[in-house]
């Protein structure tokens, strides 16, 4: 009833379902009715099998609930930022990292945390007027030592592997920050 009531004010109404095929064998659907007056008053029904369309979105879920756990699962910080350089994503690894809760850093620019200052800023600008990818169809990435400057006012030695995300629009990029202070600390007592 309340359907019907919607069809006569609005004209039209738009709703999801499930038809049954003569196999018995059930389907999602896309249903378009509308109340056409021509010589006299017609329904109209367009049905759509929504079938392809699901599937895609489940695909398309499942891929980004595998990513982001694989993001949250990895040993090294990954934090990424849009094309004015404002952290979008920041890992578990990366909270550990710089000891502050990727909630603190959301829409902030990572560059002030990089020492020398102008690090993080030279990377991107040499990635940002990239094509999407380098030779072999590959991303081109960009690695370098540098430190980190922890919430806590600590520095911290540094390897960030900087990349542009393959795609259209405005450029995207991804840090890969790793802790090298035992790789320092290793060094320095072989030397």
């Amino acid at each position: 009833r309340h359907n019907v009531d919607v069809l006569r004010k609005t004209g039209s109404l738009n709703m999801e379902g499930m038809h049954r095929r003569k196999d018995g064998t059930t389907f999602p659907v896309e249903k378009s009715i509308s109340w056409v007056r021509l010589d006299r008053e017609y329904l109209v029904a367009v049905v759509r099998d929504v079938t392809a369309r699901r599937l895609e979105d489940q695909a398309r879920r499942t891929l980004a609930t595998e990513r982001a756990a694989i993001v949250d699962a990895a040993m090294d910080g990954i934090i990424c930022m849009d094309s004015e350089g404002c952290i979008t994503t920041f890992n578990p690894a990366a909270e550990r990292i710089f000891g502050c809760r990727s909630s603190q850093v959301a829409g902030h620019s990572l560059a002030p945390a990089i020492r020398p200052p102008g690090t993080l800023a030279r990377l991107l600008e040499e990635l940002a007027p990239q094509s999407d990818t380098g030779p072999a169809g590959q991303a081109e990435v960009r690695r370098v030592e540098a430190f980190g400057l922890r919430i806590d006012g600590r520095e911290i030695p540094l390897e960030l592997s900087v990349s542009r995300m393959p795609g259209a629009g405005s450029p995207i990029f991804t840090v890969f920050v790793r802790d090298i202070t035992q790789r320092r600390e290793a060094e320095a007592q072989v030397q």
